[in-house]
């Protein structure tokens, strides 16, 4: 969720991982629901996809010069050679993630603070792999949250900066507040939210106590992979737009991108292990969602966290450029 106060940029809570709603009063809460898609994007088309031809080798052929002796030869007698084994090609790796393949995004023709938008300079970066960041787990406790939270942000970090000092943004270390109450007061305002960012000054990432919550080991990764996606937002001109008018449309453009950035990063992340089950796992957070009208509906959540699961830079999660019905 994001608003401006005093000018200031706030985004709250993360709709790709975990179920979270917000309320009429502005808080936002992650909380299992049945209610599935509202309106569907396109689907993307399924690829046709051809198995790699083996390369044949190449077989040298070596003679073997018998040595001669002094040694009467002994009397020879016929055997049967033994037929030569067959070879039999190694079982192919099998790959737990479905053949899918998602069309080109249309050109950026926005003019003003949609240019920024849609032609930001991150976008040609390629999502950097993350070595050294913790498996994802469930917290047992306040104290694994932080420590968990804090490794998953210095990973993140350590990956991002020299992406952000690459293309002239601000490449510092995103300081974050962990907070045990219901709600933290912040340059931003005071607000409930699980997580949430605030671009006051450099930026800030807060973390509360109930993001340990939950039953879902990606929850708190991807949470915060989300979070700093809303960073890389704020610090590469995307957010000039989202600063002039912050209609639903625009907020759930914006939310969705920071999904899409958050799966880019975890299926980089090193420490995760992609399985058929991990990856069953996110499609489901993915489309198990509370449609809020601000954090986009099941079918779209899916639709840019795939995206992002599959491609390999950040310009696949342009939201900005796509239609209305890509964003709902």
């Amino acid at each position: 969720m994001g608003l401006i106060v005093g000018g200031v940029i706030l985004v709250g809570g993360i709709a790709a991982i975990g179920m979270l709603a917000t309320s009429s009063s502005g808080r936002d809460e992650y909380r299992p629901t049945s209610r599935t898609t509202s309106v569907r994007p396109t689907p993307p088309a399924q690829s046709t996809w051809q198995p790699p031809t083996t390369q044949p080798t190449r077989s040298s052929t070596w003679k073997d010069t018998p040595i001669q002796t002094s040694t009467p030869s002994p009397q020879t007698t016929t055997t049967k050679s033994s037929p030569k084994p067959k070879q039999t090609q190694k079982p192919k790796r099998s790959n737990p993630l479905p053949k899918v393949k998602f069309g080109k995004l249309p050109k950026a023709k926005g003019t003003g603070a949609w240019r920024y938008a849609q032609r930001a300079k991150v976008y040609q970066a390629a999502f950097p792999t993350m070595r050294g960041c913790p498996k994802p787990s469930v917290p047992r406790n306040y104290s694994k949250l932080k420590k968990q939270s804090s490794a998953q942000l210095r990973c993140i970090q350590k990956a991002w900066r020299p992406v952000m000092a690459r293309y002239g943004y601000q490449s510092h270390t995103v300081p974050h507040t962990f907070f045990s109450g219901s709600s933290v007061m912040t340059p931003c305002g005071r607000w409930s939210n699980d997580a949430l960012y605030c671009s006051s000054g450099r930026g800030r990432i807060y973390i509360g106590k109930k993001l340990g919550n939950t039953y879902d080991p990606l929850r708190v990764v991807a949470t915060i992979n989300h979070e700093y996606g809303h960073h890389i937002q704020a610090r590469s001109g995307i957010w000039q737009l989202y600063a002039l008018s912050q209609t639903k449309e625009i907020t759930r453009r914006s939310e969705l991108q920071a999904t899409c950035f958050g799966m880019g990063m975890l299926r980089r992340d090193k420490a995760y292990r992609l399985t058929s089950q991990t990856y069953n796992q996110v499609v489901f957070n993915l489309t198990n969602i509370l449609v809020d009208g601000i954090h986009g509906s099941p079918a779209s959540n899916k639709y840019w966290g795939l995206r992002a699961f599959y491609g390999k830079k950040a310009g696949t999660c342009n939201t900005w450029v796509v239609s209305k019905g890509y964003v709902k």
